[in-house]
């Protein structure tokens, strides 16, 4: 939608789209740029350390967009890469099974025993899900504890966001984490019975930054699609069909979010979700706790 979006305005521009997981799309440019044949102009990814690393080889280009004075300055890179949104990582449940009384209030509550064999889970390799567990880990001083009790209840895996999404609502479990990117356009854009919780002891905002490649074959084509990305037609149009907050200084909420200042949001610190060793320890942790591969 927001390609089709873009050609409307400049319809002398096709946008070619390679969709794929934020480690499966990195490893394709890596490859690609190594061998002198990278088709990107463009790059989107929701792992900050993927463009970090194209960073530090000087593979971005730089290109400093009409809306860069609207980004705060811990949320960019100045003239490489911007956020284009933040997606909450929040609690969802299926609510013609679940009653708004019953149904989870924080972390913590999707450890108790009633929700065994109920419990869904995104696997933790992207940056959505590691968000989820830095945040788990980092801020909440009970979170080794809140995985194990996850665990307990047997929480059964799904690959992607929409898959969780699609699972939760045709009930194969009640009760899952869920990234605002799935559970957003499944309540307020088809429709379907899915409740969001903001969980009381807070929550993180994840993050996909775009940016630009220093090889890419048009580059004045990518400049007005990140200019227009970054503009507040494209950052309202991101919100409305996936629920993402602009981190512009300018925007409002989404259509039916409340205002991200009035949550209990967590913004990680860059340095802390860059830690790949740390990363590493604690996927490996929680995927152990949770009986996961």
């Amino acid at each position: 939608k927001m390609a089709e979006t873009f050609m409307k305005h400049f319809p002398e521009i096709k946008v070619e789209i390679t969709r794929a997981g934020g480690g499966t799309l990195h490893e394709k440019m890596m490859t690609e740029q190594a061998a002198g044949v990278l088709k990107a102009d463009v790059v989107i990814n929701s792992d900050l350390n993927y463009l970090r690393e194209l960073d530090d080889k000087g593979w971005l280009r730089k290109h400093l967009p009409p809306s860069d004075a609207h980004f705060p300055g811990k949320s960019k890179k100045s003239g490489y890469y911007y956020p284009t949104g933040a997606s909450a990582i929040v609690i969802a449940y299926h609510s013609k099974i679940v009653s708004k009384e019953e149904a989870p209030k924080d972390w913590a509550d999707m450890g108790d025993p009633k929700w065994k064999g109920k419990l869904g889970g995104q696997r933790l390799g992207g940056g959505a899900m590691w968000s989820m567990v830095c945040f788990i880990r980092s801020q909440l001083k009970d979170g080794v504890n809140i995985f194990n009790a996850w665990g307990k209840n047997n929480p059964i895996m799904q690959t992607s966001g929409g898959g969780l999404a699609n699972a939760l609502v045709a009930g194969e479990f009640v009760v899952s984490n869920m990234g605002l990117y799935a559970a957003y356009p499944a309540k307020y854009g088809k429709g379907a019975p899915l409740e969001i919780v903001y969980p009381e002891s807070g929550f993180p905002l994840y993050i996909a930054d775009i940016a630009l490649m220093e090889q890419g074959k048009n580059p004045n084509a990518a400049n007005l699609f990140i200019n227009w990305y970054l503009s507040t037609e494209g950052q309202t149009l991101l919100s409305n069909l996936r629920g993402q907050f602009s981190l512009r200084d300018d925007m409002p909420p989404p259509p039916n979010l409340p205002p991200l200042k009035t949550l209990k949001s967590w913004i990680p610190d860059p340095e802390l979700i860059l830690d790949s060793k740390l990363r590493n320890q604690w996927v490996q942790e929680a995927n152990k706790a949770f009986g996961w591969q």
